[in-house]
């Protein structure tokens, strides 16, 4: 750690709450780790893959739902370097992986480029929502990647994914830039509104939350079937189903880990006995 202390361009916050960073405001203390170029990165990897043999990447702390005990995984948030957008021709962009999508999505506004709009409202990074292929109104976020940058932490190098290799990898490495290739468009604000004022009518935003609990099964609604079995403001503590979206579990103030994991449980029973559906979580947990 001392030899991490000199390291310029990094930053180390010690029992630091990740619930701060988090869109659901649950999770414990753990060390903070903000690695502002890529230099640092390539250093703090080193480091914690000899020290640790595992760490967490933290995106923009959507999807996640983070253990209360404190986290004995190191945790590393890329910081400054990591964020910037550069337009490469008519069509493409090239993204900085902690970017916040609503930046990109300013950037688009400016641009008149349209193809993001289904995305708008996630309190997301562009890193992880590469990571998780993030999916909104039936698109998929890796449908419109050309090509990713990452940093292979078990063989530590730097590599690009095109296009056709992101369809057959699992993404193993740190995002560090990707390229997005997007459509003219002469009126982007009209289609961009159209589908944040749809996201604000029928999704819950009124309390801490992290997006959609469960995937869609085939051919179904996992918030339909969830209201089907009655679960609609069904609480435990401080962890309730919203009334307004049933594949959202909302926080009302002090909802803690094991609360979300048993309302999770409840309403995957539920809909296994009722429906005879499997329903699989879309969120990431981190337990310890």
């Amino acid at each position: 750690m001392k030899l991490l202390k000199n390291l310029k361009d990094l930053e180390i916050k010690n029992n630091f709450y990740l619930k701060k960073i988090t869109s659901f405001k649950i999770g414990g203390k753990s060390t903070l780790f903000i690695p502002h170029t890529l230099s640092a990165l390539e250093v703090l990897v080193k480091f914690l893959k000899e020290n640790y043999g595992r760490f967490y990447i933290l995106g923009g702390g959507s999807s996640l739902l983070i253990n209360d005990e404190e986290i004995s995984t190191p945790v590393v948030k890329l910081g400054k370097d990591f964020v910037g957008i550069e337009r490469k021709d008519f069509s493409i962009v090239e993204v900085k992986a902690a970017t916040p999508l609503s930046l990109l999505l300013n950037f688009c506004l400016e641009n008149k480029l349209q193809g993001l709009e289904e995305f708008c409202g996630m309190p997301a990074t562009v890193g992880g929502m590469a990571k998780m292929n993030a999916s909104s109104f039936g698109k998929n976020f890796l449908s419109l990647v050309e090509e990713i940058e990452l940093l292979d932490y078990k063989n530590e190098r730097l590599f690009i994914l095109s296009k056709e290799k992101i369809k057959k990898e699992n993404l193993e490495g740190i995002i560090t830039k990707l390229t997005i290739r997007l459509e003219k468009s002469k009126d982007p604000k009209k289609r961009l509104r159209h589908f944040f004022d749809y996201r604000l009518k029928t999704q819950d935003f009124s309390l801490p939350n992290a997006g959609c609990i469960f995937k869609n099964p085939e051919n179904f609604s996992a918030g339909f079937l969830i209201e089907r079995c009655g679960f609609k403001g069904k609480r435990i503590a401080d962890a309730v189903v919203s009334v307004k979206h049933a594949n959202f579990i909302l926080n009302q103030g002090s909802a803690r880990f094991e609360d979300i994991e048993r309302l999770i449980f409840l309403i995957k029973e539920e809909v296994k006995k009722r429906f005879a559906i499997n329903l699989e979580e879309k969120i990431i947990k981190w337990r310890n």
